[in-house]
């Protein structure tokens, strides 16, 4: 309800966007789609995140958002 999680690629570049709605902060882990693996990515927000395999677990903020882009 509070956490909206999704990945584009376009152009062969690849996005992931992590939405955390609720009143405080919050680690969130997802598991990502095979295209999504075996990529590097930068935080645009600062937040801290960390792949293995096919989890992504990152913190977001309260109310925040983070959009990570492949490098």
């Amino acid at each position: 309800k509070n956490v909206w999680v999704y990945a584009r690629s376009y152009f062969g570049k690849t996005v992931i966007v992590v939405f955390n709605r609720n009143t405080e902060d919050k680690e969130i882990t997802v598991k990502l789609p095979k295209m999504f693996i075996g990529k590097k990515y930068n935080t645009t927000f600062n937040s801290q995140f960390n792949l293995s395999n096919d989890m992504l677990k990152i913190n977001v903020k309260k109310n925040g958002v983070e959009v990570l882009v492949e490098k």
